[in-house]
């Protein structure tokens, strides 16, 4: 008996050990890799963000030149960047990770306040050396006309000293800069110059070294703050976080695989024992027996689950190209909806204050309608006639009835133009998605273009400019919406790809056989390796969690069904061309794609069309008909 207890406590332990070790050596979870890659990426991007802001502040220490909108750019990034780092999310979060944290949040701020120093520093002393560039060769001149060679050369020489020290070239104490300034007033005086017409280079001359100084000080707190460091820190923080939690998993598996070597060891005993007795061997063929009478239905079984499992495959299929459309749809919703509620907003504010003017208006109507009462009752109190006049003409010109006249008129002249815009974006939008016509119609490629802009308007906002060349186009036979789909895929690619500044060229042109429609931008382009591999499903060059890298792959694949061609044209630093062209005469029907992503849109639109999803049976039954 206690044999037998001994043995169920030892089979218990073990199998409580295994399981522990199965625990610990699972796979790293998604979302820790998820939050590791998003956290470490938007670390190495603030590092390159760094870098460049600390070259950009080097090259203007040499300059003397007004900082340019890039550092601002930078700084921004920093600051944005900064926001997401201080907190490390849960799953990679822990003591050393949150201590370096907040050091590298400590040296943004330090050096983010350096470089607002550095900035007004560096700004005053490109202001100080652009009187001197501009202002001293005019002065010279004027002197040197005047006779007084010797005060225009004292002067161009001390000011060519004064630039070199501003771009760094030489060092020149601000107590020697204004011995000699001094020295060439008095010069000018001696000489019967007037010094008054050179004042502000004497004072452009005066202020630069102190301000190049400034300069330099506020250049050595930026570095002293230490951000590459600190950055370098938290990273190695967070790889050393992930370090731990693979090497934990990785021991665990070892752990396990020596456990399960020592488990079937002891089993492979228990199996001799068992072999010496004729019983178990016995049994053990009469299960064998059994097990082959089953085999049968176990194979049953399995082909029906794999048969089921690539029905699944293929409806995954089907729902990653319907993910990246609404991924493209939920965007335009965003934009459009901020589109539509800017004119909705200031018609509300019009009609409020149309509401009221109608107060100043009923006052004045009743006071004319009491006139009017007096009138008919052929009173003769005409001093009370007279001061109801008055109040006529008050409430007109001193309450300002007049006045709201006008105004009220300009707000409807307002809400009019407002209702127009409402009206457009409707129209565009009906004209987008095609929903009151065919899956297939003849249609002019330069009305889907003016549309797609339309549509694609929050997305080309900031810096891009939009260039239309389009040309007279016969009409072709295809599906509108799809080819819609295709020109917002290639438009939103071009902005991304230029990251809200440049310009965006569309062309459109027609031949013999086919019309063209050929997007351009001046992005960062793409090299060869990227080119090969652009056209194929998942390939995305964008960060992570930005696109799914289904939006060309699908493109290409409508375009295939309407028996067309997609070129693509790039060169790294230059931008891109994507050139979409389409037969003027289609002899065949459009291909089984074609009408397969057609059968999805009309399945996406039977899914979607009550709020409680009451047909969405009837979908399903409409979805396994079409798929036989």
């Amino acid at each position: 008996m206690i044999r037998k207890i001994l043995i169920a406590m030892i089979a218990m332990s073990i199998v409580v050990l295994l399981a522990l070790l199965v625990r610990e050596s699972r796979s790293v979870s998604a979302q820790f890799y998820i939050d590791y890659s998003g956290y470490a990426s938007t670390l190495k991007q603030a590092q390159r963000d760094h870098e460049t802001l600390m070259d950009t502040i080097d090259a203007l220490a040499s300059q003397a030149t007004e900082v340019p909108n890039t550092v601002t750019t930078l700084t921004r990034r920093l600051e944005q960047s900064k926001k997401i780092l201080q907190t490390p999310p849960e799953s990679i979060e822990n003591g050393q990770v949150r201590s370096a944290a907040a050091r590298y949040v400590s040296s943004v701020n330090m050096t983010l306040a350096g470089v607002e120093r550095f900035v007004e520093a560096e700004n005053a002393l490109a202001s100080a050396a652009r009187v001197l560039r501009e202002d001293a060769p005019q002065v010279v001149r004027t002197l040197r006309d005047q006779g007084h060679d010797d005060v225009s050369q004292n002067l161009f020489g001390l000011t060519v000293e004064v630039l070199d020290n501003a771009t760094g070239k030489t060092a020149i104490e601000a107590k020697e800069i204004g011995r000699r300034l001094d020295e060439v007033v008095a010069m000018a005086e001696d000489k019967g110059a007037d010094s008054s017409a050179f004042t502000g280079i004497i004072d452009a001359a005066a202020s630069t070294p102190l301000t190049r100084s400034q300069v330099l000080e506020q250049i050595d707190a930026i570095n002293s703050a230490s951000l590459a460091s600190s950055a370098q820190g938290l990273y190695s923080a967070i790889g050393a976080m992930n370090a731990s939690v693979t090497s934990r998993a990785d021991r665990a598996r070892l752990l396990l695989g020596g456990v399960s070597a020592l488990l079937f060891l002891g089993i492979g005993m228990i199996g001799l024992r068992l072999r010496q007795s004729n019983q178990a061997l016995n049994e053990t063929n009469a299960e064998l027996e059994q097990f082959n009478v089953s085999l049968e239905e176990r194979v049953a079984e399995r082909t029906r689950e794999l048969s089921s499992a690539y029905e699944e495959l293929q409806e995954s299929q089907a729902q990653l190209v319907q993910a990246e459309k609404m991924s493209s749809l939920g965007e335009l919703v965003a934009g459009i909806s901020h589109e539509i509620n800017t004119p909705l907003w200031y018609l509300l504010s019009n009609t409020t204050l149309i509401k009221e003017r109608l107060g100043s208006f009923t006052n004045f109507v009743s006071v004319a309608d009491d006139m009017l009462h007096m009138l008919r009752a052929g009173g003769n109190d005409k001093k009370a006639f007279i001061q109801q006049l008055r109040r006529l003409d008050s409430a007109l010109n001193d309450d300002g009835l007049r006045d709201d006249l006008q105004e009220s008129n300009d707000l409807l002249d307002d809400s009019v133009e407002g209702l127009e815009q409402l009206s457009e974006m409707a129209q565009s939008l009906k004209d987008f998605s095609r929903l009151d016509r065919a899956a297939t119609d003849n249609v002019n490629l330069n009305d889907g273009v003016e549309r797609t802009l339309v549509i694609a308007k929050n997305v080309l906002k900031g810096g891009i400019q939009v260039q239309r060349n389009l040309g007279e186009l016969p009409d072709v036979s295809c599906s509108p919406g799809q080819i819609n789909q295709v020109l917002l895929n290639l438009i939103k690619n071009a902005a991304d790809a230029m990251d809200r500044d440049g310009t965006l060229t569309i062309n459109t042109w027609a031949d013999d056989d086919f019309v063209h429609v050929s997007v351009k931008d001046t992005g960062t382009g793409m090299d060869e390796d990227t080119l090969a591999k652009v056209r194929d499903p998942f390939f995305t060059t964008k960060e992570v969690g930005k696109g799914t890298g289904l939006g060309l792959s699908i493109s290409q694949k409508i375009i295939d069904a309407h028996d067309g061609k997609l070129e693509i044209q790039s060169a790294l630093g230059e931008g891109s061309e994507f050139t979409v062209s389409l037969p003027v005469t289609v002899e065949q029907p459009i291909s089984d794609m074609a009408r397969e992503l057609a059968e999805l849109e009309e399945l996406e639109a039977m899914i979607g069309a009550s709020p409680d999803g009451s047909d969405e049976q009837t979908a399903l039954m409409f979805a396994a008909e079409k798929t036989g």
